[in-house]
């Protein structure tokens, strides 16, 4: 629209030029005035055409800018709620792990059988019944701890193996 603002005022003096013109060469005015109006016409209907398309590419990069907002919006928003879960999922764990330690400290270690020296799995009669070796014993002997029945020869925490 601003061409057409400041280019009627231009083709209106350009055809009043060529009016007396064409009067002064003897022309046909009637003629000339059709033509240059027809130009004119045309002229005008091409700029709205132009101007028209300009419009409507300017609407489209609006409406691809505001399709592209969104869709950075939803991609942060996806973002944020994955890393809410994320925390909810880890204080989660944490709050597991926590309950976990506060029930194995509630449970008290297991007492040895009066029977069973502390320290070998399976039992193994205390020192202080005599001393066990090997041959008094089935199988591979699990130890921890100390030792002093001396079943874990190689201090591999296996012994009779």
């Amino acid at each position: 629209m601003r061409r057409l603002a400041w280019l009627l005022p231009a083709v209106l003096v350009t055809v009043s030029l060529g009016l007396v013109a064409c009067g002064e060469d003897g022309g046909s005015p009637a003629t000339t005035d059709e033509s240059a109006v027809e130009s004119q016409a045309e002229r005008e209907a091409r700029y709205a055409r132009e101007d028209a398309a300009r419009d409507r590419e300017r609407a489209e990069r609006r409406a691809q800018a505001r399709r592209e907002r969104a869709r950075a919006a939803a991609r942060r928003e996806q973002a944020r709620a994955a890393a809410r879960r994320r925390k909810a999922r880890a204080a989660a764990h944490k709050r597991e792990r926590e309950r976990q330690q506060q029930q194995a400290a509630a449970q008290p270690e297991p007492e040895p059988a009066a029977d069973c020296e502390p320290g070998y799995d399976p039992c193994v009669p205390p020192y202080s019944q005599g001393d066990v070796d090997c041959a008094d014993v089935n199988g591979p002997i699990s130890v921890s701890g100390s030792d002093p029945h001396g079943l874990d020869a190689d201090g591999d925490g296996t012994g009779c193996e």
